[in-house]
């Protein structure tokens, strides 16, 4: 889904599917990571654009381990590891993304 928080502003959400247990044609994905490394400092993104907010407490640093899953308009959807928050899902531009 995508919101536009007027506090905020947009954001991509993604959910698993066990919150729609009552639904039963909720489609579901099984996501496959590919190692990745990230080429400069960056900030991870809500969505796969500069129209989505910055994700401010998952800031990383060059040289940092991504598992990037896909790529959509020329951003990539990684999980990762971030001191404040531990292992989460971001958004980061496609040309600061090496794969290995």
């Amino acid at each position: 889904f995508e919101i536009n928080y007027t506090t905020v502003g947009t954001r991509r959400l993604y959910f698993q599917k066990k919150i729609f247990e009552s639904l039963y044609d909720v489609p579901e994905e099984k996501l496959v990571g590919h190692k990745a490394t990230l080429l400069s400092d960056a900030t991870a993104r809500f969505g796969p654009g500069t129209k989505y907010d910055l994700f401010k407490d998952a800031k990383l640093s060059s040289g940092a381990s991504l598992n990037v899953f896909f790529q959509e308009n020329g951003w990539v959807f990684a999980e990762f590891s971030c001191k404040k928050l531990g292992v989460v899902r971001g958004w980061f531009p496609a040309e600061i993304v090496q794969a290995e």
